[in-house]
């Protein structure tokens, strides 16, 4: 069976478009003043 793979349909419009600036903006979001502060910690 052939994986059927959707493009973003909203990328650049509501989040930001390329990988590098989404993750600024998360980033941004944790450390933000009104944010927790720090970035999650990451367990695998």
């Amino acid at each position: 069976m052939e994986k059927m793979v959707r493009r973003p349909a909203v990328a650049g419009t509501f989040y930001e478009g390329t990988k590098g600036a989404l993750l600024k903006q998360i980033e941004d979001c944790y450390t933000h003043p009104l944010g927790p502060g720090k970035l999650p910690t990451i367990s695998s």
